[in-house]
């Protein structure tokens, strides 16, 4: 049992020193500061803090160092280091901490090449005090012996009114040399920015100093608010294992935190760099910056950081390898400080200025993780990069100023926007790996880049689903592969409400680029190759610029069979030899993929694609050529109103109107109708109707209905379904697709081959041919171009019943007849 005596009381007015001493002769030792000289001896009598640290150094055991009242210490020479374990230099009895003004300070003007406080010995602490005007650092923990050090509730750097800058000119506080386990918590800590000196926050580095923890610390912030610069706010070099957590750091002249020559993993969580706890800006050039040789640095994974108002949010670069950036808030500022998805809509949006996220400069095994952009000019620029993972981000341009691209890759290998690939095979939700994009004039830009990945991202702010802050609905162009972009695949993304292009190929030199299986809505033109609106088919398609061009597919024919249970849908069409083809059904205002080719064209450029899906929607085809490379999209095809029926049994989609079926088959139809069939999805059963059955189930047709109808001997072949209203019209004009167009004349009564004469007059060349439907012959009849002994047309009326197939040689608005 451990056995405690009583040795020396000694007291003498206003000081003392007490000595505790156990059975093992370790010892505590108290020792009063009551003079602000700086003689050496005296103590306990009359102690300076010169002559404190030289006995606590001669001590035994360990020793606290307390002050008898407030005052101002002015060194003349370099203060003895703590060299022996367990010393405590501790004011924080008299005032100190992030929010109150010390009472005890260190001035050291007059102290020469010097620092405030050195520790070399483990289990150190400084508590408490304001320490300034040194002209190396306020506090160093220097050496392989200084482990465990505890540097709190300090002013470094700091006027005493916490208002001005009185710099220690070799940084705030120094963890150097091999020094272990330094704990620098609840300080306050400024203006060591200083001419033909590096003065930073807080150094950790030099001879591999690990395990330090930074917590909690005010880093160049002034108790006003005011501006109190350091070059870093804190500098981790040449170290490893450091935890940098809950500092608030702004005004740095270079970056609120940096990182260099790391090779263990460095943590950084739940800072507030650029902006104040106040929500009051306080914008350091680069908030946090990783530089060379940094290594395993995680930003945001035990705990999001906000980090806003910076120019550039977080720059990772120089060949900074295994960075991961996870959940942070990047240009936003939560109010009241919560940070749950329930309170982003209540966030202050403040952008990092010029770029949120910047990996460049040969950073490699770069992973970027759900966080929060609110974009400046940039949300993230990618550039000379390698493998680099951007999964589950927003990315919105804020209201209040102009975002040009939301991620900008300019040049890279391995870089991969959303999807599941190599680092980000683990850490979807939900298998939801996309980033969502909007607010900016270009979502998505690429250049200088081969085998990019563009998978599963939302863009556009109809789609943009987990943007919940205030942010523009701009967008010009979805996504953009500019120059040298090369076998990239841009697949399973949704573009919605680009007022130009979905995507734009716009670099000359881009090629064998697959943008396959994406889903369009609301954009001026869903892919656009070169940059300048639709691109015609050419003969023989041979063609320089992006994707050389490629010819889009041309839509034909549309069969309906049923193999057993199954309906089957079937494709075909011309394209380019050796091209596969895909289709795309417009649902709404949504275009969605549905089918493609199983083999490419043939020779002759021949295409089938069959599909269990029937789509009642107009059609639209991309190709697809043996390198990958994807053309513009077709114009919409609308499945042929016009149906080959024969007697017996044949299949068709309805594309007429919804109507009654005897009014679907009127007229010399109806003679020879038995029954008709549709199929119902919902109770997988086909639904039947008969002449003069009564109570049949079936009474109506509906656009997109499949149908079974059976004909008796003698059927007309040609069936043509009822328009379905004015689809396609636009006012008092008609748009033209190249190739067949069904129309219905809805302009005012006028003599059909004078309109025809007009038109062409207006727009020379645009019609090729133009049929009209004669009732009383029951078929179709060329009235245009007008041949010799052309049949002449009945005087055409407004009602719709004049119907017509026109063959366009390029799409284009039709003006009607007046």
């Amino acid at each position: 049992m451990a056995r405690c005596l009583l040795t020396a009381v000694l007291a003498l007015g206003a000081w003392c020193v007490l000595s505790v001493v156990s059975a093992s002769a370790q010892g505590t030792h108290e020792w009063l500061v009551n003079s602000d000289g700086d003689d050496s001896g005296g103590c306990p009598q009359q102690c300076t803090l010169r002559a404190a640290i030289e006995a606590a150094n001669a001590s035994e055991g360990g020793d606290r160092i307390r002050f008898a009242r407030g005052m101002t210490i002015r060194p003349q020479s370099w203060l003895p280091a703590l060299a022996t374990a367990d010393i405590a230099i501790d004011a924080s009895d008299l005032g100190g901490g992030v929010d109150q003004v010390p009472q005890v300070w260190l001035q050291g003007a007059e102290a020469g090449d010097a620092a405030g406080i050195e520790i070399t010995a483990a289990r150190a602490q400084v508590r408490g005090l304001g320490i300034s005007g040194f002209q190396r650092y306020g506090v160093g923990v220097v050496g392989a012996g200084a482990v465990d050090a505890l540097i709190e509730g300090n002013w470094i750097g700091l006027s005493s009114d916490g208002r001005r800058a009185e710099p220690n000119r070799l940084s705030g506080v120094a963890v150097v040399g091999g020094a272990a386990g330094a704990r620098i918590v609840g300080n306050r800590i400024g203006g060591n920015s200083v001419t033909a000196r590096t003065g930073h926050g807080i150094v950790v580095g030099g001879g591999g100093s690990i395990n330090a923890e930074l917590i909690e610390n005010v880093i160049g912030i002034g108790i006003d608010g005011s501006a109190l610069p350091n070059d870093d706010g804190i500098l981790i070099v040449d170290s490893g294992h450091a935890t940098v957590r809950g500092n608030v750091i702004g005004f740095s002249a270079v970056a609120g935190i940096e990182v260099r020559e790391t090779r263990i993993p460095i943590d950084i969580s739940s800072n507030w760099v650029g902006v104040q706890r106040s929500g009051e800006t306080a914008a350091n050039d680069v908030g946090i910056f990783l530089g060379p040789g940094s290594a395993a640095v995680r930003v945001g994974a035990s705990a999001a950081n906000v980090i806003a108002g910076n120019r550039v949010g977080i720059a990772v670069e120089q060949g900074a390898r295994d960075a991961e950036l996870w959940n942070n808030w990047i240009g936003l500022v939560p109010r009241g400080g919560s940070m749950s998805s329930t309170d982003l809509p209540r966030a202050r949006v403040l952008p990092n200025a010029e770029r949120g996220i910047s990996i460049i400069a040969d950073a490699a095994n770069t992973l970027v993780v759900n966080n929060l952009v609110a974009a400046g000019n940039y949300g993230i620029v990618v550039a000379n990069a390698h493998t680099v993972s951007l999964i589950r981000n927003v990315v919105a341009g804020a209201r209040n100023g102009r975002t040009q691209v939301g991620i900008d890759v300019r040049a890279g290998t391995g870089v991969e926007i959303g999807g599941k690939r190599g680092l980000g095979n683990d850490i979807c939700r939900n298998d939801v790996c996309g980033n969502d994009i909007c607010g900016a004039e270009v979502a998505v830009r690429l250049a200088m880049i081969e085998e990019a990945q563009v998978l599963r991202n939302r863009i556009g702010p109809d789609v943009a689903e987990r943007v919940r802050f205030d942010s523009d609905d701009r967008m010009d162009t979805g996504i953009e592969l500019g120059a040298g972009v090369v076998r990239t695949k841009v697949q399973q993304n949704q573009i919605a409400g680009a007022a130009g292009a979905g995507i734009a190929v716009t670099g000359r030199n881009a090629r064998d680029n697959e943008l396959t299986q994406n889903a369009y809505t609301g954009n001026g033109i869903d892919i656009d190759l070169g940059g300048d609106g639709p691109t015609r088919n050419d003969p023989g398609d041979v063609d320089s610029g992006p994707h050389g061009l490629l010819n889009y597919p041309i839509l034909e024919s549309h069969t309906v069979i049923q193999k057993g249970n199954q309906l089957h849908s079937t494709f075909s069409g011309t394209a380019q030899p050796g091209a596969h083809v895909q289709l795309y059904v417009l649902d709404g205002s949504r275009m969605n993929p549905f089918a493609q080719t199983i083999r490419p064209a043939d020779l002759n450029g021949r295409w089938e694609a069959v599909s269990l899906e029937l789509p009642t929607g107009s059609i639209r085809a991309l190709a697809i050529s043996r390198t990958r490379a994807t053309s513009e999209f077709s114009p919409p095809w609308e499945p042929t109103r016009r149906v080959k029926v024969r007697s017996g049994v044949s299949y068709l989609v309805w594309r007429g109107a919804d109507t009654s079926i005897e009014q679907a088959f009127a007229g010399r139809f109806a003679e020879a109708l038995e029954t008709v069939w549709r199929w119902d999805a919902a109770s997988q059963d086909w639904q039947g109707w008969a002449p003069n059955v009564p109570g049949a189930e079936l009474t109506r047709v509906r656009h997109g209905d499949v149908l079974t109808v059976e004909f008796r001997q003698g059927v007309p072949e040609n069936f043509f379904m009822p328009p379905r209203g004015a689809a396609g019209e636009r006012g008092a004009a008609v748009w033209l697709y190249e190739g067949l167009n069904e129309v219905s004349w809805l302009a005012g009564p006028v003599d059909g081959v004078e309109a025809l004469t007009a038109l062409d007059r207006a727009q020379p060349r645009l019609l090729s041919v133009v049929w009209q439907w004669d009732d009383r012959q029951g078929r179709w009849r060329v009235v245009w171009p007008r041949l010799s002994a052309s049949w002449t047309p009945p005087r055409w009326t407004a009602d719709g019943s004049v119907r017509l197939w026109i063959r366009a040689s390029r799409s284009e608005l039709w003006l009607q007849w007046p």
